[in-house]
């Protein structure tokens, strides 16, 4: 694929758009995703089916542009998306090649470069460089609007108060982060958080809080949800009863049942 393609300066509206079709159970075609182009809704696709977790798809559709002939805003786009399929395989080299990307970024990309700010702090988190990725972090935040994108960022930085067991700080951003997200309908953002509540809530020895959170959300958004995210989120269920269970506050037989249903889902996702 070699059509040519400048994305608008900024890009925040296309990001702002895409990021809008993450979370949903079936990944939109590529006609109704956002861009004037050919070559800017397949990159939609690659973002799109990245957050999913649906590597192979994503690399199907990167792997069909010719990077190197882009123009404009769309190239940044497209190195982007290549180094978040990287740190989701874990591949080493994410957190150099960030920053690289990052210092040729300049104020007419702020939104691309916001983003790539996250995928930094997501990469420094890895490595337990827990103040490299909260400045990267505020970076991000500074820079990337009200978007999306705002919340996943704000997950981040949740990752970082748990990392350090800084369980109070940690709580009253994750409450925060849930009620923007439950605003917006973001549905999996609202299972990313509502998993990190949990893991805190049993942390502080209230695990079969945390467990009354996921059930709640199991029952207002499970329909909806992708079969990877209804995966991670009976896992979360299953962690939270087992903690209950240590604590006493969990019978053997509801640790069988949500065992039963974790294997259901790992059955599903399997078809």
């Amino acid at each position: 694929m070699t059509e040519e393609t400048q994305l608008p300066a900024g890009t925040f509206d296309w990001w702002c758009a895409v990021e809008a079709h993450t979370g949903a159970e079936e990944p939109p075609e590529l006609d109704e995703l956002p861009g004037e182009t050919e070559v800017e809704r397949v990159l939609a696709a690659v973002a799109v089916e990245e957050v999913g977790y649906r590597l192979r798809r994503a690399h199907e559709h990167l792997d069909a542009i010719d990077v190197d002939s882009l123009d404009g805003g769309a190239r940044p786009v497209a190195r982007l998306l290549r180094l978040r399929l990287s740190l989701r395989e874990s591949e080493t080299s994410v957190v150099a090649e960030t920053e690289d990307l990052i210092a040729v970024l300049g104020s007419d990309q702020l939104a691309t470069r916001a983003r790539s700010r996250h995928l930094l702090g997501q990469a420094l988190i890895r490595q337990n460089d827990f103040g490299g990725a909260l400045a990267a972090f505020v970076e991000a935040l500074e820079e990337v609007g009200e978007a999306p994108a705002h919340n996943w960022i704000l997950d981040g930085i949740v990752q970082i108060y748990l990392g350090l067991g800084a369980w109070t700080e940690g709580r009253r951003t994750l409450q925060a982060v849930l009620e923007r997200k439950e605003a917006l309908g973001d549905a999996l953002g609202v299972v990313i958080s509502i998993g990190h509540l949990a893991m805190m809530e049993t942390s502080l020895g209230k695990p079969r809080a945390g467990l009354i959170a996921l059930d709640g959300v199991w029952e207002r958004f499970a329909d909806g949800l992708s079969d990877l995210s209804r995966l991670r989120l009976r896992t979360y269920q299953l962690y939270s009863a087992l903690g209950a269970h240590g604590d006493g506050d969990c019978q053997p037989e509801e640790i069988d049942r949500r065992a039963a249903d974790l294997d259901c889902e790992l059955d599903r996702t399997r078809d």
